[in-house]
């Protein structure tokens, strides 16, 4: 498949899944997967990522990229704009983080002194990497809850793991693994594991 062929073939099958999909909300809810990539040539697959690339991170050509986490996805624009400025190649991973590529060591300082006190985690241990929402109130009309904001209030709460809050039984934008915590209007109640 060639790269001008992602965008074509992404959307065949996403209208292929709203065809087949009768109650499903996910994917992985298909009764057969198979049906949905029938005819769709599938590339290799790679290792799954259990850790967003946050950080100083050295490229075999003694340039660096830098990883940023982007709290609960959001990137205002203002930031946008600084990552835009920097002039740089950037790739937004699925993993709520931005990469900032082939930068020089100065280059890596400055951009990394701007952007951090401007909400983007450079640091592989910081509480935001285990923190995730779906979209919730007031930007979803089926959430129970302003779940954005409870999750940042819930940073300094210890956890063994991921948590990922969300306003509905729907669950939009749960991780593979961790806890998922679903809002009941007076709470939470774990939804999984």
């Amino acid at each position: 498949m060639r790269v001008a062929d992602v965008a074509e073939t992404l959307i065949e099958v996403a209208l292929r899944f709203v065809k087949i999909r009768e109650t499903a909300w996910r994917v992985t809810e298909l009764a057969d997967i198979g049906e949905l990539q029938s005819g769709v040539e599938l590339g290799p697959s790679v290792r799954p990522v259990t850790k967003t690339p946050v950080g100083w991170i050295p490229q075999d050509d003694s340039r660096v990229t830098l990883g940023a986490a982007v709290p609960l996805g959001v990137l205002p624009a203002r930031v946008a704009e600084c990552l835009a400025a920097i002039e740089a190649p950037l790739v937004i991973t699925p993993w709520r983080s931005v990469l900032i590529c082939d930068l020089d060591d100065a280059t890596a300082d400055a951009a990394l002194r701007v952007l951090a006190p401007l909400g983007l985690v450079f640091d592989e241990n910081s509480p935001w990497l285990n923190i995730s929402a779906c979209t919730g109130s007031p930007g979803c009309a089926h959430s129970a809850a302003d779940v954005r904001a409870d999750a940042a209030r819930s940073l300094n709460v210890e956890s063994a793991g991921h948590r990922h809050f969300v306003g509905c039984e729907r669950a939009c934008g749960s991780p593979p693994a961790g806890e998922v915590l679903v809002a009941t209007g007076g709470g939470y109640r774990r939804l999984r594991p």
